[in-house]
């Protein structure tokens, strides 16, 4: 009987684990509609003519749950350089004098959209979706939150490849009508390319896998490298190791990774002690530590303004780790806080971070 129980608990729960996981990485070509906001500065009153697309960075990961055999929930992290060209006017003294300038606004998008895949997993098919797209805009000037509508289309290879075109409308005026724009809302076009973590379809498993007894004991200390996106080593790829006979416990981590403020590209070494708390796969992760940051000169103008070019950044991570026993596959979701130092605009705020790597026994 108490069998039968933990069979039909696990038919009845495999829907709400992720069928895949992904990552992804390409360009954003990033623009903007917008009205000037001329009572900021009447001395010099200023008139947008045109605004444009410009080329920027994306990159994040996701996570797909299965809702039919065909139709799937999908969610994610993703970072997004948006903004735009804007090309205007502005008017001293009677004499107008045109002007031309980028504009760059760092986002995370978190994606809820639906999706359609045309053949199950395994199979080359077409992935097509729509949904809402929540972000955090991390720009001075403008309003935290904002609200697009996004669509999708792309192609998945039986090897998990995937190539997919994305375009994000906004949907919500982020402008705080006491910096330069009276209104503004975002929109851009996403190319990528990705892979995706796929997980054995529900029919090929044996439903008895599902209630297999895991172990979190160790013949030696668990280890793991993985790479982290927006984490305390920016874009950084670690080390980490337990420091006992056990997949939990206490740890330690290091990395090394890389960090830019569109003008300069620096380096960033991140370490921390770190301790999980859990069972078999699915682990609480709390962590403590500091990431020492080098970069050869300071923007003030751009989002990640830093005020030193080297410096150490003491932090604090919350946050889950999935990292199964029998499984070589490592997933890290949580959030990132720096303590006593000033960081530029989004660092300097509790923010999300995504971790993807590769396990050793």
């Amino acid at each position: 009987m108490i069998k039968f129980a933990l069979i039909s608990i696990a038919l009845l729960t495999q829907p709400l684990f992720a069928q895949t996981i992904g990552v992804k990485a390409g360009l954003a070509f990033a623009t903007y509609s917008a009205v000037s906001n001329r009572e900021a500065n009447p001395a010099v009153p200023r008139t947008i003519n045109n605004t444009s697309y410009r080329t920027g960075l994306t990159i994040g990961g996701s996570a797909d749950f299965r809702l039919a055999q065909k139709l799937f929930l999908r969610t994610g992290v993703e970072m997004v350089i948006k903004g735009g060209l804007e090309e205007g006017t502005y008017t001293f003294n009677g004499t107008s004098s045109p002007y031309r300038q980028t504009n760059n606004f760092v986002g995370f998008d978190i994606p809820i959209q639906l999706l359609y895949k045309t053949k199950g997993s395994g199979a080359p098919r077409f992935i097509l979706g729509a949904g809402l797209v929540p972000s955090l805009l991390i720009e001075s000037g403008l309003n935290r939150g904002d609200l697009g509508l996004g669509v999708l289309a792309g192609y998945e290879l039986s090897t998990g490849v995937n190539v997919n075109l994305a375009y994000n409308e906004g949907l919500v005026d982020v402008a705080t009508h006491s910096f330069d724009y009276k209104s503004l809302k975002n929109r851009h076009l996403a190319l990528t390319i990705g892979y995706s973590f796929k997980q054995k379809d529900i029919a090929e498993r044996s439903v008895f896998k599902t209630i297999r007894q895991q172990t979190t004991s160790a013949s030696r200390p668990a280890s793991a490298f993985y790479a982290e996106l927006a984490g305390p080593g920016f874009l950084s790829f670690n080390y980490d190791r337990r420091l006992t006979k056990s997949f939990k416990g206490p740890g330690i981590r290091a990395g090394f990774g890389i960090i830019f403020n569109f003008n300069d590209v620096g380096f960033t070494v991140p370490v921390a002690l770190n301790y999980l708390l859990g069972d078999k796969a699915h682990f609480l992760e709390l962590a403590a530590g500091s990431s020492f940051y080098h970069i050869k000169e300071t923007n003030q103008d751009a989002p990640f303004n830093f005020l030193k070019t080297s410096f150490l950044a003491p932090f604090a991570w919350l946050g889950y780790r999935y990292q199964p026993v029998e499984r070589k596959f490592v997933f890290r979701a949580g959030f990132t806080k720096f303590i006593g130092v000033r960081m530029p605009k989004f660092l300097d705020l509790p923010h999300p971070s995504l971790s993807f790597g590769y396990s050793i026994k």
